[in-house]
């Protein structure tokens, strides 16, 4: 974990911002590796704060207790970078309960007794006088007066509040909060998007496309690049499409072809589920795929799939022989009357063992060995990749 965060630190640009969904086994642990990796002892502000999820739409009632939530952890390469802020939410635009000439508006307390600090009188519309403390001065409220910026209760001691107006409200948006419940998206609920998409569960423990929608709404603008290293079913890569960024998915399990992609294949089709029609998605867009080249990996893919000594007994022979060979191995003292004694399962294991994982793939550097047979067009793929192309 340590290794990727770092990785990830150094990708990430100076504006930019990491969210960690983890569970409450692995939080406290996360926190200390993730505090380290960003230097958070030298700049505590380079930790953003923790979100804590409500990731079930019920309450389970098995076992001592219920889980039913996770934590995100937000940090940032750079402490004065300001995460945005979100949509206004339906819940909070009903409580913008009153109406004016100007449109919708919620009452602000101006009077408070713990945090006003002005003194001064006014006089309600009865006649009644109050005193403060307030939380505007007095040429405040008489702007606001003048205004019609104070909503005045026709009943009780017609305590004065300010006019908080919707439209303001939905311009400006809203902070972000430590708290995020079943409206930011449930296992359920991204369960049920999954079974719509492919018509089964193919996967499970995906993350709900509003809980990624409202992540990378808050740390990126149209047009920056999003980042998945752990790409799973998709859904970031998904929700980024969908908000018109740019993204990276990596993932290292073979379902990537069978889930990852053909959910992008649906989005750009136009598929309606998720949050397309929060963001009036209609389809269109490309992405590209692609694998790294194989080399050793395609030995150990045929180690995993042998049925028979005699299968393994080729490989064998084939490792004794290959490039990618250990270092730490010395193919003379390879004997095969040893190796046959083995069981099926054991001579998995030890073919695996001798295998040099620094060689699973093809280096960039060994691009033009011929004994690899790379094509012309993935060369220039390569070169456009790490920026060496003509």
């Amino acid at each position: 974990m340590k290794n990727r965060l770092e990785v990830a630190k150094e990708l990430l640009s100076e504006n930019g911002f990491i969210s960690i969904i983890i569970g409450i086994d692995g939080v406290n642990h996360l926190k200390l590796l993730a505090d380290e990796v960003f230097d958070v002892s030298s700049d505590n502000k380079k930790f953003v704060g923790q979100i804590t999820w409500r990731k079930t739409d019920n309450q389970p009632n098995i076992g001592d207790y219920a889980n039913v939530i996770d934590f995100i952890l937000i940090y940032r390469k750079n402490s004065d970078a300001k995460l945005k802020r979100l949509p206004l939410s339906n819940k909070a635009q009903k409580e913008y309960s009153y109406e004016d000439e100007n449109g919708k508006y919620r009452r602000s307390n101006i009077l408070d007794l713990t945090r006003g600090k002005y003194n001064y009188d006014i006089q309600t519309p009865e006649g009644t006088i109050l005193s403060g403390p307030w939380m505007i001065n007095k040429d405040e409220f008489n702007r606001l007066v003048s205004v019609d910026g104070i909503h005045w209760p026709s009943k009780g001691k017609q305590i004065p509040y300010g006019k908080m107006y919707l439209k303001d409200a939905i311009e400006n948006g809203q902070i972000t909060s430590d708290f995020w419940d079943g409206s930011y998206g449930t296992n359920q609920r991204s369960a049920d998007e999954i079974k719509e998409l492919f018509g089964d569960r193919v996967f499970t423990f995906a993350k709900p496309e509003k809980l990624i929608q409202n992540l990378i709404s808050i740390s990126s603008s149209k047009g920056d690049i999003v980042l998945d290293y752990h790409l799973g079913s998709g859904t970031t890569a998904a929700v980024a499409h969908k908000m018109n960024r740019q993204y990276i998915g990596i993932e290292q399990m073979d379902y990537i072809e069978t889930v990852s992609v053909e959910r992008l294949k649906k989005v750009i089709a136009g598929e309606q589920g998720g949050v397309s029609k929060d963001v009036n998605w209609s389809g269109g867009g490309s992405f590209v795929y692609a694998e790294l080249k194989n080399d050793a990996q395609d030995f150990k893919n045929a180690i995993s799939e042998a049925t028979t000594t005699e299968e393994l007994l080729e490989l064998f022979e084939m490792a004794k022989k290959s490039s990618f060979l250990s270092y730490r191995i010395d193919p003379k003292k390879l004997k095969q009357t040893d190796f046959e004694l083995l069981s099926l399962a054991e001579q998995k294991q030890i073919l695996s063992e001798i295998i040099d994982n620094n060689n699973l793939y093809v280096n960039y550097s060994d691009i033009d060995d011929s004994d690899y047979g790379i094509s012309a067009e993935d060369k220039k793929l390569n070169h456009d990749f790490y920026g060496k192309g003509e």
